[in-house]
């Protein structure tokens, strides 16, 4: 084929000039897209950003709008809450400018708090922990805001593979009462038990190991789901992949497998899950709105 990526090319273009920091040529190049009628979550999602980069933030909060209403749109459904919510306060504040002596040290605490998960999410790690350490340095000043602090800080040590520190930034926000910073605590530890079950699984494939399996895949379903829940979907993608190899013809696997395989519009892939979810239960009526699916992605109009 002479134009064989389709929708998984475009996307994947339209990452990299966001990476690039190349938004208006990514404004313009989605904005085509969206005259072919091609429309994908993630794109939008991509040209909301690059609209809030430029400034643009009626136009943001529009994409961001359009994308809640898309298919697929519950993987990037913090994403989207972090952007119209953060385009809707700086149009806000642009109508709203403060005198001299107005703004109050609470406010600069909020805007260092929310500079630093922006960068936090567009994977500026260092201007990130920059923030964060400058601001734990000042307990006075940030009393009010502890608890969250630590809780982005040990996002942040996880992004750089830092995990006892993330421990020992999470545990501090816990006596805090942070219910994020427990939420983020239960899902290491639920990381922690999936890695080694897996690692286990893959050595020994015996009948004791296979039976429990079955009582282990609830956890490890529900870890997928919150690596989707925080805008990773590409982590629950390797993780299904690899457990589907551990653990073979579990249909709860292979249907959260198919769904993210679907959402990276991965064909090939997702037509050898369909075939292993159609051998085991040739009936599932679910699996036919699947085909369409995946029909619907074969005519992607191509570039």
């Amino acid at each position: 084929e002479r134009f064989p990526h389709r929708l998984a090319f475009q996307v994947a273009f339209t990452q990299q000039l966001f990476e690039a920091g190349h938004y208006a040529e990514l404004i313009e190049y989605v904005e085509q897209l969206q005259q072919q009628q091609i429309e994908d979550v993630r794109l939008t999602n991509l040209l909301a950003w690059s609209y809030m980069k430029t400034k643009r933030y009626q136009k943001a909060i529009r994409e961001f709008e359009r994308a809640f209403s898309m298919p697929d749109q519950k993987m990037l459904r913090r994403d989207l809450i972090q952007g119209i919510n953060l385009a809707q306060e700086t149009l806000d504040a642009s109508y709203q400018p403060a005198s001299e002596n107005q703004e109050s040290e609470d406010t600069a605490e909020n805007q260092d708090l929310k500079l630093a998960k922006t960068y936090l999410r567009l994977s500026y790690i260092q201007k990130a922990e920059q923030i964060l350490s400058e601001a734990l340095k000042k307990p006075l000043s940030y009393q009010n805001h502890q608890a969250e602090l630590q809780t982005l800080l040990a996002k942040v040590y996880l992004a750089e593979g830092r995990k006892t520190e993330a421990l020992a930034q999470l545990n501090q926000a816990i006596q805090s009462g942070n219910v994020e910073a427990r939420l983020l605590s239960d899902m290491l530890e639920r990381e922690e038990r999936v890695e080694n079950f897996l690692k286990i699984r893959e050595k020994n494939r015996d009948e004791k190991i296979t039976q429990q399996a079955a009582a282990f895949l609830p956890e490890l379903l529900a870890l997928a789901q919150f690596y989707a829940e925080e805008g990773v979907p590409g982590k629950a993608l390797s993780l299904l992949e690899r457990a589907n190899i551990c653990l073979p013809n579990e249909p709860q696997l292979l249907k959260l497998l198919l769904k993210f395989q679907l959402f990276y519009a991965l064909i090939p892939e997702v037509e050898e899950t369909l075939l292993q979810l159609q051998t085991l239960d040739p009936h599932d009526p679910e699996l036919a709105e699947s085909v369409q699916k995946i029909e619907w992605r074969k005519q992607t109009p191509r570039f």
